[in-house]
């Protein structure tokens, strides 16, 4: 039976309902109903359709950001931390904020987990730049810079507010602590204005100038 081999896998950050397909010889039908059991009885713990972790595992790790940051990079493949998580990180974003934002080259999406909320959001792929990578139990996860993180988010906002008001300062209207990026930030930022040229670039120019001349 299925839930006597979950130690096969109990190591295991995350893994898919193929996983216990090869581990189990149980039939599609009763592998389902093997599965959703093994939720109702909190053996395993669903992240997303057909991607569990297990209890065990869950208990062990499901408190270190670090696996919850892991976890956001499973659930849209491929993506990378950004946008409100990463500006609250650098406590740049004044405001908390308790879900796990990415950018994702899929369609914009959300999840709903143990772990917490996890929301995406696309972007062209030619922006699908500025992040390092991170480790986790030796696996890898990208988060953005600082500077890539602010571009993310004020790119995003262009898409729902109109920064051309006159008057209308983005900066201060959503309290950020702009003061907190130095020369070399604000030289990275540049970069990705050159990278997408156009109107909302444009716009985030200007309403940044104040802050940084040198843009």
């Amino acid at each position: 039976m299925l839930n006597k081999k979950l130690k096969l896998v109990q190591t295991l950050p995350y893994f898919t309902k193929n996983t216990l397909r090869t581990i189990s010889s149980d039939l599609d039908n009763t592998l389902d109903v093997s599965i959703r059991r093994m939720l109702g009885r909190g053996q395993l713990i669903k992240l997303k359709n057909g991607f569990y972790t297990t209890e065990y595992y869950f208990n062990k790790n499901g408190h270190k950001p670090e696996y919850r940051e892991f976890i956001s990079s499973v659930l849209s493949q491929p993506s990378y931390l950004s946008l409100e998580y990463v500006l609250g990180e650098y406590d740049i974003l004044t405001e908390e904020t308790q879900a796990f934002t990415a950018i994702t080259l899929k369609s914009s999406r959300s999840y709903e987990n143990k772990l917490g909320s996890f929301l995406y959001k696309n972007i062209p792929e030619s922006f699908f730049v500025g992040f390092e990578a991170r480790i986790f139990a030796h696996n890898t996860y990208l988060i953005a810079s600082k500077a890539k993180a602010l571009f993310d988010y004020l790119y995003s906002l262009s898409s729902v507010l109109d920064l051309s008001v006159d008057g209308y300062d983005v900066v201060e209207e959503r309290r950020l602590k702009i003061e907190l990026l130095n020369h070399n930030d604000w030289d990275e930022f540049s970069t990705y204005l050159r990278i997408k040229k156009g109107k909302k670039a444009s716009l985030i120019k200007e309403k940044l100038k104040k802050y940084a001349p040198n843009l």
